[in-house]
């Protein structure tokens, strides 16, 4: 269906994984090997998706 060159978790259906670890404010994260290598301000109204975007290139373009 989609082809993805980095990890991505998804939640199953019955949303155990949010109902165990639900965070309030919302928040997110990236985690490498284990490791959160970049964490969201408070959300949604701060998240900063500039900086996620930018990780991202960053990731994609170490990786080539």
């Amino acid at each position: 269906m989609y082809s993805l060159d980095i990890p991505v978790l998804v939640d199953s259906l019955d949303n155990n994984l949010s109902n165990s670890y639900a965070a309030n404010p919302e928040r997110y994260y990236v985690i490498l090997d284990g490791v959160v290598v970049l964490a969201g301000d408070q959300g949604p109204l701060m998240y900063d998706l500039g900086s996620l975007e930018k990780w991202i290139a960053n990731y994609v373009n170490s990786e080539i």
